[in-house]
């Protein structure tokens, strides 16, 4: 495969460059410690970067939470600052103070808070910055607020690294693309897991999302309604996450009567032991700008049963490679597909095994290596 080949040429040219230990000191920023996307990714690049650098360290300007202390169990001095909002004046003398007393070479920001601008400004470290969704309106403020002061940012897609430039944020900075990338050992496939045998087959699928309008994970439920009442196909879905529409989704389900197919589970700080008994995940997003928690599925080697969704998940997520895609985004297009999957065996094992082949194309060390090298080049044209 031609991606395949060019991210291995890539992977091992980063590598020859960050081969060694460094003297770098490096600075993250982040707005909160708790599990979400942006943390596992914070947690994922400090962890792989470590054996690289000559010191790390990591501020968290609101509460701590899961990720912040597993940084700190790992020996990485962690900073709780409390911070009420990116407008909290503490954010500022913070921020001025670990600069000034850690003087980092490069400063990471993981968000761009209002009062952060003020010492980026002033600082003579270069800072870069991750963009990890699109919000028009916040990137917009930072824009202006942070000004030329920040040197580098990296998207974590091509289709959200254009819709930024297209919008003018940060014209004098340097753009670069680096992958989310998975920890693809330990999200790895069971294998004992497999197509269910004999009579009355079950399929056990999973949705692991914020419960959100954006998310439309009510039509999940409406699928799995429609796989039993049309197709004959007995299917359990384990819902995990929460959110305001978890009432709704609830009073969903009691009205299809579906309270025996349908678990809510909950949240998990690590769900690749269900991702691993999954024979299916439903991916039913407006946009994603890389969906990081399908790709986890996809190395578990769970196909994805996906709408058709902006944003980058459409950089690594085709129709029959990695999963399916439906048509158009109506349960009965979906449905429809998933059917068409679940009745044949080698056809969802064929999903299956294209989902793991993706997947590990993007690990975190990867990840990490190609940012330690975009530091180098930031550090070195400042």
């Amino acid at each position: 495969m031609q991606a395949g080949i060019l991210s291995s040429l890539t992977y091992r040219f980063y590598n020859r460059r960050v081969s060694g230990v460094s003297e770098m000191k490096v600075l993250h920023i982040a707005g909160n410690g708790f599990i979400s996307g942006v943390g596992v990714h914070l947690l994922s690049l400090v962890r792989q970067q470590m054996p690289y650098l000559k010191e790390c360290r990591v501020a968290i300007w609101g509460k701590g939470g899961a990720i912040s202390e597993q940084i700190n169990n790992m020996g990485v001095e962690v900073d709780i600052w409390n911070c009420k909002s990116g407008h909290d004046f503490r954010l500022l003398l913070n921020f001025q103070k670990i600069i000034a007393s850690f003087r980092p070479d490069i400063v990471h920001m993981h968000n761009l808070p209002i009062f952060g601008s003020i010492p980026a400004r002033l600082s003579r470290y270069p800072i870069v910055t991750t963009f990890h969704v699109k919000n028009n309106r916040s990137c917009g403020i930072a824009n202006k607020a942070y000004g030329n002061s920040i040197k580098g940012v990296i998207a974590v897609s091509n289709t959200l690294r254009k819709s930024c430039l297209e919008q003018g944020l940060f014209p004098k900075a340097k753009w670069v693309v680096i992958y989310n990338g998975i920890d693809i050992a330990h999200f790895s496939p069971d294998p004992v897991f497999g197509y269910p045998a004999g009579n009355g087959k079950q399929f056990d699928f999973i949705a692991v999302t914020r419960f959100a309008k954006d998310k439309h994970i009510e039509n999940a439920v409406e699928i799995v309604n429609i796989l039993h009442s049309k197709y004959g196909i007995n299917l359990k879905l384990r819902l995990v996450g929460s959110g305001d529409q978890e009432e709704f989704l609830r009073q969903r389900v009691d009205a299809l009567k579906l309270n025996e197919c349908v678990h809510f589970a909950g949240e998990f700080a690590d769900p690749s032991s269900i991702l691993k008994k999954s024979h299916g995940f439903f991916m039913l997003s407006e946009y994603e700008t890389f969906a990081i928690g399908a790709l986890e599925a996809a190395a578990c080697g769970t196909p994805i049963f996906s709408y058709p969704v902006r944003g980058g998940i459409n950089e690594w997520l085709k129709d029959g490679i990695g999963g399916v895609v439906s048509k158009d985004r109506t349960p009965d297009s979906l449905a429809e597909k998933t059917a068409g999957v679940l009745s044949r065996c080698e056809y969802w094992q064929s999903i299956r095994t294209s989902a793991r082949e993706t997947a590990v194309e993007f690990t975190e060390e990867k990840t990490a290596k190609k940012t330690l090298s975009f530091y180098e080049d930031i550090i070195k044209n400042k």
